[in-house]
């Protein structure tokens, strides 16, 4: 289960509707969200806000959150630990993905890519610690 906090909460629900779907990316150069892998063997998750024909099959697993269902890969489920996940915005106006086991992701990126061409899924708005602000 992951746990979003009530700030982010509201940040999301500004840029959400009925149709909208929540990927939680394992940033490793898999699927259209990801850029590409890091070479620096960094755990890196960005949570996407997307429509659900811009799901591919690369994501094929749930989790359930405060949000509704989650879509990851099922490979990356191992990188996020075990137990309960949170996601927080920390003092520095960071987003923090936790589990039980501690830090998964310092710096877990926001995008909203709803109705981006799925040429351009890369290309859409990072929900910034005040608002929205372009990738």
């Amino acid at each position: 289960m992951l746990s979003v906090s009530e700030n982010l909460t509201k940040k999301i629900s500004k840029v959400t509707h009925p149709e909208t779907v929540l990927i939680l990316d394992f940033d490793d150069g898999v699927g259209p969200f990801s850029n590409a892998a890091t070479c620096t063997l960094d755990v890196a998750f960005n949570l996407i806000l997307a429509t659900q024909s811009q799901i591919t099959k690369d994501f094929d697993t749930t989790i359930e959150s405060n949000l509704g269902k989650i879509y990851i890969k099922k490979y990356a489920l191992p990188q996020l630990g075990n137990g309960d996940l949170k996601l927080e915005q920390n003092k520095y106006l960071a987003n923090v993905l936790t589990s039980d086991a501690g830090v998964v992701d310092s710096n877990c990126g926001i995008y909203d890519v709803q109705g981006v061409n799925e040429n351009d899924a890369k290309v859409g708005s990072y929900l910034s610690c005040d608002g929205v602000s372009q990738m």
